[in-house]
């Protein structure tokens, strides 16, 4: 306990060195060598992928958590390109976007992906993304080659060795970029990253739909994106497109793809696939009477799938109007391993209303008699504690001056995740308690306030540390 104090205190000692740092003057960003730090960025992930795999205890990582983040709320065609040459340190280059590419083969995952990028000139400096995966393990997501534009780029002093690097905290402050958009490419100056694309609209197809039944989905999408540019009409893959985004979770854009599907000249059973996908995705959207709808469209006997998806929506919508449960049924799902209960909302007599000097609170609007269900509200992100799961994280609460645990860190990840997938669920939680930060702010559609929601998280998250055995 006394050495896991010492550690503790010292990481302290390091943030305040790193903090008082980058609240100095900006001065000149420090040149790195290319060769150098690539070298020891490999050799630090090597070790740290054996030290993984290794069967001795634990890995754990640690994250800063200060309700204090940089997010651009401009869009890009207010930026103008900046290259690293031109960047001062600690600053936020507001105004202007950096054009960059990750030239190291595997990431550094703590908890942030660490990567290194060059510039136009061929200049390295280190890039820190947070917020961008769920899985702390994945060292390949994010692959050699990619070519970023992280909009109004942080570069600061980090608490490790106090060694300059780009933080990005907010998912919306990157826009990653297909080698083959020759506009793109060209506006931001570095066209010689240009690639035509090399690929007909069947190659590209037929890749796509491999990579689908391999399961990666990114990539999946990135080749269906490529086969629609030559053939934007194509019903085809406008319906694989909507299968990857359900896959990925991104129910809105799932939707409108199986929607843009739907109204071409389909086959009876390609249309079929296309009403039962837009019952999906209504279905993750939440909106049971649409989903209800196009399930109930569906013919049975050409596609039993249907008769299930049916029932449950059926299930849902008697959830959201009566506010009856199977209470039994969720009772049991922890012990079947079941950790995401799938229920609908419930509102019963009461609303949120505005409370004189205590802001937003919760009132009845009739009397209401004793047992009487006022409310049943999911929540918006889940992290639950994985015993099998080797990777620890200890969250440093700047806010709180306490240690926060593994799920209090990733359901901060998670959250941010859940807006990234479907932007249009921003007013549901952007309008959720973030302490002294104006609740009535405008935020654009698409940005991603990572302070915000680290806010929102501290001031509205809670759990249970009841333990059971599941095998029971």
């Amino acid at each position: 306990m006394e050495e896991s104090e010492q550690q503790m205190n010292f990481e302290f000692q390091q943030a305040k060195k790193a903090e008082k740092l980058n609240s100095e003057q900006p001065r000149a960003r420090p040149f790195k060598d290319r060769i150098e730090y690539l070298r020891a960025h490999n050799l630090l992930v090597a070790k740290n992928k054996a030290k993984t795999n290794s069967n001795v205890g634990s890995v754990i990582k640690k994250t800063w958590i200060t309700g204090q983040r940089h997010c651009c709320k401009k869009p890009m065609s207010e930026l103008q390109p900046i290259t690293l040459s031109q960047m001062k340190v600690p600053m936020v280059h507001t105004g202007h976007y950096l054009p960059c590419r990750v030239v190291t083969t595997e990431a550094n995952v703590v908890v942030a992906t660490e990567v290194f990028i060059e510039d136009t000139n061929g200049h390295i400096e280190k890039l820190s993304l947070y917020n961008f995966n769920c899985d702390l393990d994945d060292s390949t997501w994010l692959k050699a080659g990619t070519i970023l534009f992280v909009k109004e780029p942080y570069i600061k002093f980090g608490s490790v060795a106090h060694t300059t690097m780009i933080r990005v905290d907010s998912p919306s402050d990157v826009v990653f970029v297909d080698e083959t958009n020759k506009d793109l490419l060209s506006q931001a100056g570095v066209l010689a990253w240009y690639k035509p694309e090399r690929f007909t609209f069947e190659m590209l197809k037929k890749k796509a739909n491999e990579l689908f039944k391999s399961g990666d989905y990114e990539e999946a999408l990135k080749f269906y994106h490529h086969a629609l540019e030559i053939h934007p009409e194509s019903e085809v893959i406008h319906l694989n497109m909507a299968a990857t985004l359900l896959q990925l979770e991104r129910f809105y854009e799932a939707y409108e793809e199986a929607y843009k599907a739907v109204r071409g000249d389909l086959t009876e059973d390609l249309k079929d696939k296309a009403l039962f996908r837009m019952g999906k995705a209504a279905y993750g959207m939440r909106i049971w009477q649409k989903a209800f709808d196009h399930f109930e469209s569906l013919d049975a006997s050409r596609l039993p799938s249907a008769v299930v998806e049916l029932a449950k929506v059926k299930s849902r919508l008697h959830e959201a109007t009566t506010g009856k449960y199977d209470l039994r049924k969720i009772y049991k799902k922890p012990r079947q391993k079941m950790q995401f209960f799938d229920v609908a909302d419930y509102t019963g007599p009461v609303k949120v209303a505005d409370i004189p000097g205590k802001g937003k609170g919760l009132v009845v609007t009739e009397d209401v008699k004793k047992g009487t269900l006022l409310l049943v509200s999911k929540a918006y992100a889940l992290s639950y504690d994985k015993n099998e799961d080797k990777t620890l994280c200890v969250g440093f609460n700047m806010m709180t001056k306490t240690c926060v645990s593994t799920t209090q860190v990733h359901v901060i990840i998670e959250t941010i995740q859940k807006l990234k997938k479907n932007p249009q669920t921003a007013k549901e939680l952007y309008s959720l308690y973030a302490g002294d930060l104006d609740r009535d702010e405008k935020i654009s559609a698409g940005v991603i306030d990572a302070g915000r929601i680290e806010r929102i998280c501290l001031y509205n998250c809670f759990g249970s540390s009841f333990e059971y055995d599941r095998e029971k």
